[in-house]
């Protein structure tokens, strides 16, 4: 008696630890501990105690059984979603995934015990209420589990997952099939409908969550090429940008630079006669006229420098005052492609709209950082209201092949770094705003 309860105490905190394991790769991936609010803490663990026990329980009954399994797949869904407030869709998944794979290790070390045991099986560890056996299944798949989750939470794979989610809920709804599928094949095996052969279902099972990855790994490879593909031909498109300006810089300059000797005469004349101020105000003027094509240092960032003095010029030759009020950045998180692609397609679209406006152009850029948060706003003058299209609005550019995925791809990012971003119009002015909150 003494024994069996000690192997029932293990059962349940090997339930407990299950559900309590999962909620560890959410906070790896959708939210940080630290910002769940405390009553949300008290349903997580309300959860933990409530789904682990419930396991525990049917566990000392049977093996596996579908009903309490789905039951439990259903109220971990419906805590989460609660606990937290965005991301339903891949909080959806990452429960399918998790659990089911967890069951899966579950009939793979049930197949290897059935070799050892062959007739026996079926009393010591499907239909036995507790035995060591049974426990030792359940240690081993919650040990290779709890490795999977600190890779997952160590590799800093947060953004990749969030950009893979529809090919993890593919995922979780096919392991959540072959689950329901192995456990039906087990019942087959013992009730006698087949022969007890466990060489074969670890065989089959291996074979199956290979493909099943396999076929994960080449679409993950595939939205990566494309996300990678958008990124290149934005790349493309600014550096030809730049080279354009760099060569109209470069021409302005070269014509001033051949006009030097008539600068030199009306320079002389000025010194000789003693019209200093008219000297310095000419000498001023020709200043203004020679053309930088160094990036100025605005934040201390090269990417955002580099934008914002490309954009900046653009805005001039465009008529168009370019305001910023932004401060020195510390290292921020961001990829240079993921910087790239929020400056680039939000002033492009900034300067778009403002060359449509007869007068008063203008674009204000906003960039502030203070601890964890960081937030960005651009303001520019509109002529007429833009088009909502989802989530942003529809691209008015003549090449929309390539300029379509624009306000997609700064929301993607966004969104991937939990983050929140807002469209405002004020009179005769488009705002939009960008804000991070955990930086």
């Amino acid at each position: 008696m003494k024994e069996e309860a000690v192997l029932r105490g293990i059962l349940l905190v090997i339930s407990l630890y299950e559900v309590w394991l999962y909620y560890q790769l959410v906070f790896g991936v959708l939210i940080e501990k630290k910002n769940i609010k405390k009553r949300y803490m008290a349903v997580l663990w309300f959860s933990i105690v409530v789904t682990g026990s419930s396991l525990a329980i049917n566990r000392k009954i049977i093996f596996f059984s579908d009903s309490v399994f789905f039951l439990t797949v259903v109220l971990v869904i419906l805590f989460s979603c609660i606990i937290i407030k965005n991301y339903k869709f891949l909080t959806v998944s990452l429960v399918l995934v998790y659990f089911a794979f967890v069951a899966l290790l579950d009939f793979l070390f049930a197949f290897l015990q059935m070799n050892f045991l062959e007739e026996k099986f079926n009393e010591i560890v499907y239909f036995n209420g507790i035995s060591n056996q049974k426990i030792i299944i359940y240690i081993f798949s919650r040990m290779i589990t709890t490795i999977l989750v600190i890779i997952v939470r160590k590799s800093d794979l947060k953004k990749v997952i969030f950009e893979l989610r529809k090919i993890i809920f593919l995922m979780g709804l096919l392991f959540l099939i072959l689950a329901k599928g192995y456990h039906l094949y087990i019942v087959s095996m013992v009730f006698g409908l087949r022969e007890k052969n466990g060489s074969i279902g670890i065989l089959s099972l291996i074979t199956i969550v290979v493909i099943i990855g396999f076929i994960g790994m080449i679409l993950s490879k595939n939205k990566m090429i494309k996300n990678e593909y958008e990124f290149l031909v934005l790349k493309e498109e600014l550096e030809h940008q730049k080279y354009e300006e760099l060569e109209s810089a470069l021409e302005k300059n070269k014509e001033l630079i051949h006009d030097t000797k008539n600068h030199y005469l009306i320079i002389s004349e000025y010194e000789r006669s003693g019209d200093y101020q008219r000297l310095h105000d000419y000498i001023e003027d020709l200043k203004h006229s020679f053309i930088k094509v160094n990036p100025q240092i605005y934040t201390g960032n090269r990417v955002i420098d580099l934008i914002l003095s490309q954009k900046k010029l653009i805005s001039e030759q465009k008529n168009i005052t370019l305001m910023l009020q932004v401060m020195p950045l510390s290292k921020l998180p961001f990829k240079e492609r993921e910087l790239c692609i929020i400056f680039g397609n939000l002033l492009d679209n900034a300067i778009e709209a403002c060359e449509k406006v007869e007068s008063n152009r203008c674009i204000g850029v906003r960039l502030e950082r203070q601890n964890n948060l960081f937030f960005l706003q651009i303001m520019n003058s509109i002529n007429d209201f833009p088009k909502k299209s989802g989530k942003g609005f529809l691209s008015t550019k003549t090449n929309k092949d390539l300029h379509g995925f624009g306000l997609k791809s700064v929301q993607r990012i966004v969104e991937a770094y939990e983050g929140n971003i807002a469209y405002q119009i004020e009179q005769d002015k488009f705002i939009v705003r960008l804000t991070f909150f955990d930086m």
